[in-house]
């Protein structure tokens, strides 16, 4: 089994970074075989994401519901995200991130994984 591909783009959180996201993020799907019209849609979903994570801040964000200790939020997260298998990496992630946000914040929060 191959290890999955991990790519990484790190900017300052300003909205006038969105472009090099935007040309790293089409740029990562063209090389792998996206349709342009599909290349155009995750853009325009990642460029959201970013966009919504600069605006509103740690505060609406994975930081916020562990700072706030929102072990219910978290839940409901997990949850969300176990509903679907083909979100299995992405649940890990949301554990693996939610779990090192609240070391880095240094709180404890009850993290449990659907039906856990």
């Amino acid at each position: 089994m191959t290890a999955p591909l991990t790519y990484r783009l790190t900017i300052t959180s300003q909205t006038n970074r969105l472009n090099d996201v935007r040309q790293f993020v089409s740029g990562q799907a063209r090389t792998h075989g996206f349709a342009e019209d599909d290349v155009n849609k995750i853009t325009i979903a990642v460029d959201e994401a970013c966009t919504n994570i600069i605006k509103h801040g740690p505060e609406n964000s994975v930081s916020g519901v562990v700072s706030r200790k929102d072990s219910e939020t978290i839940g409901q997260h997990l949850a969300a995200l176990a509903e679907d298998p083909a979100l299995k990496d992405v649940l890990a992630s949301y554990l693996h991130l939610t779990a090192k946000t609240a070391d880095l914040l240094g709180v404890e929060v009850e993290i449990k994984q659907a039906g856990g």
